[in-house]
């Protein structure tokens, strides 16, 4: 018989805690978790990662035992992890919905040009007074660039830069919401000067019109069987033609020229006059033509600008929607200052910065983007850390940076003056990023695309 030795049992192997189990972790990993406990929407939750027992905030309401899937976004000595659900995919799906909505509201315009139109319509003595009214209230309310330097004043305007409009309906502090804020805030503004609008020309639309000799040859034909009055052929006549075309005819009608008109409305043009010279008052139906184009064509500029502007500060209000839940706080918004009659934007970005665990600190990095003719695009960049203080100012031209710099110590002065202590001031040339990435000219149909 051949004694076959006994195989000893294999020893245990030894496992050996790698002391920072971070250091396994990859950018863009998803790992495997489970919820300790129960926990709300935006509460803390403590999750079970193997032994690790980690807290984060919750987009979601959980339950003790969900199994979880983080995301791991960045490393270091804080590593930054993103609870990863189907409740926040639906989630993050809703964020990339709105974030290219706000792109395709509608064109979107500085309030600037609305300003600047509203003094022909103020002008005009063709538009109704309550729109010359209201228009007035939006250009005297705007303070002075001198009045803003004043922290009160400055905090008025950006709470009523229209971003936080719908907040402070919904919202009221204590019943202190009173009727006049509403009258100041921007957005409540051109809400009213819309409506208004719309109750003066109902028919008026702001998409780029579509011209084809047939359409023009039916609504002439519409106008001479009486289907349609004088006022609705018009609002339909500019809808339907291009601005320059609509200039042209209003010379025909007022010279009588026709060969200044292009071949494709001759013919329909023709028509038209042949009817109104049938007529008993030709030469006033003539000039009620010309000058309902002329208000038209004003009025279609006006909603065009506070679709525009109304179109630009929605865009700035869904960019919230597009955080992510531990992302920070971002505001986007516009100021408009006087300065010596004329209008300057200013366009900020302010952002704030997670710090460690104290709350009662608070850090932002501030944009602010303006141009005035002497200086040209200008670009403020503020960090702000409790009253630590770093300014970078960026100028395109050569002539503005040393301005800037000559008087930069007065700024020093200033801001220490009010508590800041600077950790750096400085200036330089470059090209100026602008403060958000929003396309202007983008709207939701674009029938040239």
């Amino acid at each position: 018989m051949i004694n076959i030795p006994v195989i000893p049992s294999s020893s245990k192997i030894r496992t050996e805690v790698i002391p920072d189990i971070t250091k396994t972790w990859k950018i863009g990993q998803v790992l495997n978790a489970t919820a300790e406990r129960n926990a709300n929407a935006q509460a803390n939750v403590l999750m079970r990662m193997g032994q690790t027992i980690l807290e984060a905030k919750t987009p979601i309401a959980l339950k003790a035992g969900d199994p979880l899937k983080l995301l791991v976004k960045s490393l270091g000595d804080r590593p930054v992890l993103t609870i990863q659900t189907a409740a926040v995919q639906r989630t993050s799906t809703t964020r990339i919905a709105a974030q290219n909505l706000k792109s395709f509201i509608a064109q979107q315009h500085n309030l600037t040009g609305l300003l600047q139109l509203s003094q022909k319509v103020i002008d005009s003595p063709t538009l109704p007074n309550v729109l010359k009214q209201q228009l007035n209230v939006l250009n005297l309310q705007l303070p002075s660039a001198e009045q803003a330097t004043q922290a009160k004043t400055l905090k008025k305007m950006i709470q009523n830069s229209g971003i936080f409009l719908e907040s402070r309906l919904k919202h009221p502090q204590a019943g202190t919401l009173r009727h006049d804020d509403l009258q100041q805030d921007i957005k409540s503004q051109l809400l009213k000067i819309s409506a208004q609008l719309k109750s003066v020309a109902p028919e008026l639309t702001t998409k780029p019109p579509i011209t084809t000799t047939k359409n023009l040859q039916l609504l002439i034909n519409q106008f001479i069987k009486g289907d349609i009055n004088l006022l609705q052929f018009t609002t339909l006549l500019t809808n339907q033609l291009p601005k320059s075309q609509l200039q042209l005819i209003q010379q025909a009608l007022a010279t009588a020229d026709k060969p200044l008109l292009p071949t494709e409305l001759l013919s329909s043009f023709t028509m038209l006059l042949k009817h109104i010279h049938q007529q008993v008052n030709p030469r006033q139906i003539q000039d009620n033509l010309s000058g309902l184009l002329k208000t038209m064509d004003l009025l279609q500029q006006l909603k065009t600008n506070i679709d525009g502007a109304l179109a630009k500060i929605t865009s700035q209000q869904l960019m919230t929607l597009t955080r992510e839940a531990d992302s920070s706080l971002l505001l986007l918004f516009d100021l408009i200052l006087t300065d010596k009659k004329e209008n300057h934007l200013i366009q900020f970005r302010m952002e704030q910065e997670k710090l460690a665990k104290d709350k009662n600190n608070s850090s932002w990095i501030v944009s602010l983007n303006f141009e005035f003719k002497e200086l040209g695009p200008i670009q403020a960049r503020l960090h702000l850390s409790n009253n630590k203080m770093s300014t970078v100012f960026r100028a395109e031209k050569a002539s503005t940076v040393d301005n800037i710099s000559q008087q930069i110590n007065l700024l020093d002065a200033a801001f220490r003056d009010i508590g800041f202590d600077i950790i750096n001031l400085d200036v330089n040339q470059g090209n100026i990023n602008q403060p958000r990435d929003l396309p202007e000219s983008i709207h939701i149909l674009d029938e040239e695309a």
